[in-house]
């Protein structure tokens, strides 16, 4: 009884919510998720509800996360500025759930930043850099980050994403860093840096960026380091720490036109 009551009330509450939802706006330069008045219209977000986060009120913006915001959860992210000023979602704590995707600079020539010193973050699909000539950024100093589907690192063209992992733990089922432009079109550039913590990628690994490794653990089932597609360039070079693949590592994979993959170990196993 007390677990069909249980359920009950879970489905209620989806529910209620997918009933009301929203796309929710931040409004305020400096400010904690967890402020009803941050946010237009008025409230948190829910479960159901679409967040952008832009920068208000024409200057630099930064949207606060910490333990004291608790657990939250929306079913979309989006931190974007298309403007001079910058926008950093900054989480020191708590814990975060985005059902669905997280996109981390966005649009035309779009820009945002996510720093991770501590709590939980958990995304269906982490993006930075998803539009053209767009950037996005992803710092993570602690805490753990983990991402149900993919990481893309430069998804649009002309955009570049940039992951640096200091600390902390990292967990991806697919990960790709760049994506291979061709002879009309640039493709998307991606640099992960890797100094510390540890870094899980639970299927394939794609490198047609850089992968720079000088500490921490690198654990992936099997990379490809240029995916054989033209103009895939490829470099991972590792300086220190410890990387493992369970199955294959393939270095170039028989890309035709100006294509090339490399992989340099300088120190660590």
């Amino acid at each position: 009884f007390v677990l069909i009551l249980t359920t009950s009330l879970v489905f209620s509450v989806l529910i209620n919510q997918t009933v009301h939802a929203e796309t929710k706006t931040w409004k305020s330069s400096d400010g904690n998720w967890s402020n009803d008045s941050n946010w237009f219209p008025f409230g948190i977000p829910g479960l159901a509800d679409d967040v952008i986060v832009n920068p208000y009120g024409g200057v630099d913006t930064v949207l606060r996360f910490d333990s004291f915001t608790g657990v939250q959860f929306a079913n979309s992210l989006v931190v974007n500025s298309d403007t001079i000023n910058t926008i950093i979602f900054e989480q020191t704590g708590g814990s975060l759930v985005i059902l669905n995707e997280e996109k981390i600079g966005f649009g035309f020539k779009g820009n945002g930043s996510y720093t991770l010193s501590d709590g939980a973050n958990t995304a269906g699909s982490l993006i930075l850099g998803s539009g053209w000539e767009s950037n996005g950024s992803f710092t993570q100093n602690g805490g753990v980050n983990r991402i149900k589907g993919r990481l893309v690192l430069g998804e649009g063209p002309g955009s570049t994403g940039k992951y640096v992992l200091n600390s902390g733990s990292l967990w991806v089922d697919s990960e790709s860093i760049g994506i291979p432009g061709d002879r009309y079109m640039a493709g998307g550039s991606g640099i992960f840096t890797q100094n510390g913590g540890t870094h899980t990628v639970g299927r394939e690994l794609i490198i047609n960026g850089t992968y720079n490794l000088s500490g921490g653990d690198l654990l992936t089932e099997s990379e490809r380091i240029g995916d054989g597609r033209d103009y895939s360039n490829g470099d991972f070079v590792q300086s220190g720490g410890t990387h493992t693949v369970t199955t294959d590592l393939v270095i170039g994979a028989g890309s035709y036109f100006g294509g090339y993959s490399r992989y340099i170990l300088e120190a660590g196993s």
